[in-house]
């Protein structure tokens, strides 16, 4: 009953990461090509256009909300948890286009590994924490998003100080707008939570409007460079 709440879900997040996971295995071999001197503005550009990319994407958890249940109405209940678990599409998409795709490109194959592992073992203490105190499906859903977060923000963290790119009030940004989008439409009706994330949508833009003019064109002048 527990898997088949979620198995909808997890479905349609490897959906959306299966095409994520492709535009990586294009970029990787780009950077392997680029010069090395280009890669600390080529991270801050691509980083700050991945973001808005994936902010993007979560706009689609409101129509599948509206098509799912008309479409497979016995799955109505699963959407309870898409609310939770599609923002996997956010945080793997920008760990699998940014930090996996830097940290091959600058040999740090041994930090991602690390970074690989100590996920593991926080998921290991999440699943062995509910089975002994919660036994709570809940629990286990939001646990999923927390170690996804905390993987994307160390990875990002390494990959940043590695390039000395200032990261702090990037990662703090996109951990907030997650949130948010997880609070409204876990909390909130369809039309409130689309409201209050497009208004939050909004906002990121406009307070990041020169660095993504800026950075639109740094890519073009390096694409033409190279």
């Amino acid at each position: 009953m527990a898997f088949g709440k979620v198995s909808l879900t997890l479905s349609i997040s490897n959906l959306a990461m299966t095409f994520i996971s492709a535009v990586s295995l294009v970029l990787f071999p780009l950077l392997k090509r680029s010069n090395k001197k280009h890669f600390k503005n080529t991270y801050i550009n691509l980083r700050t256009i991945t973001l808005v990319f994936l902010f993007l994407f979560l706009f689609l958890y409101y129509p599948i909300s509206v098509i799912l249940p008309l479409w497979l109405p016995k799955y109505a209940q699963s959407l309870t948890y898409l609310s939770v678990l599609f923002p996997i599409c956010f945080y793997e998409g920008k760990f699998e286009l940014l930090t996996n795709t830097f940290m091959k490109s600058l040999r740090l194959e041994s930090k991602l590994l690390m970074i690989n592992c100590i996920s593991v073992a926080l998921s290991l203490f999440f699943i062995l924490l509910d089975i002994s105190a919660f036994h709570s499906l809940n629990f286990m859903v939001f646990s999923i998003i927390i170690v996804l977060a905390f993987r994307s923000s160390l990875g990002e963290g390494l990959v940043s100080h590695k390039l000395n790119v200032p990261f702090i009030r990037s990662i703090l940004g996109e951990n907030l707008m997650v949130a948010l989008f997880v609070g409204v439409t876990w909390n909130q009706t369809l039309q409130v939570s689309l409201i209050s994330y497009a208004i939050a949508f909004v906002i990121y833009l406009w307070t990041n409007k020169n660095g993504l003019q800026k950075s639109i064109k740094n890519l073009r002048r390096i694409a033409k460079e190279n």
